[in-house]
């Protein structure tokens, strides 16, 4: 939350692209090469994929390169929002997106032990991608949201509700990974 303030997620075009400037603002505001944010969302409804993929497109707009790292296992969104497919027959690395400086780490990749696979990997991103993106819709549930939080030197609420919030803020405060940003979803029907 930035000054005591949330600033609510809209229904129509307008507001999200103020939303999705609003992230890219608070990410290159924190900026340096290696740095991981964690996207903490309540669930799916308060972090849909589209917020990831607009962040990771100003920071391409912006010449920083940046892996989107997707934590959703039960959907995989980010692969899909790039029409990319992961072929089996190939070594586990990020996908290529067709933007020059964004890549993928799919949610697909996440099998066994979770914690140890995304510790080892967002070492190796630290110094190969400018912003590290760790997408978590449902952070506020997971039972890795501790060693999750852990990774992020930054991070931004997503949620639907002040219940979310304040968990997912205890969440980082504990976990040492600094608040940059709070986005609290609008009821359907209503107007940011």
């Amino acid at each position: 939350m930035i000054g005591g303030s949330q600033t609510n997620i809209g229904s129509n075009l307008w507001a999200n692209a103020q939303e999705y400037s609003y992230l890219t603002e608070r990410i290159l505001s924190v900026h340096k090469d290696g740095s991981v944010v964690l996207f903490a969302g309540g669930s799916v409804d308060a972090l849909p994929s589209t917020m990831a993929v607009n962040a990771a497109i100003g920071m391409a707009c912006s010449n920083v390169k940046c892996l989107l790292v997707d934590m959703d296992v039960v959907r995989n969104p980010l692969t899909s929002a790039f029409d990319l497919t992961v072929k089996r027959d190939r070594k586990v690395k990020p996908l290529k997106t067709c933007l020059d400086d964004v890549f993928i780490w799919p949610a697909e990749y996440f099998v066994g032990d979770i914690a140890a696979l995304l510790t080892k990997l967002i070492r190796k991103a630290r110094k190969r991608y400018g912003i590290t993106v760790i997408y978590a819709p449902r952070l506020d549930q997971s039972p890795l949201r501790h060693p999750i939080a852990r990774l992020a030197d930054w991070g931004i609420i997503f949620s639907e509700n002040a219940g979310q919030a304040t968990r997912l803020a205890a969440v980082m405060k504990q976990a040492n990974c600094k608040p940059i940003g709070s986005l609290r979803a609008a009821k359907p029907g209503m107007r940011a």
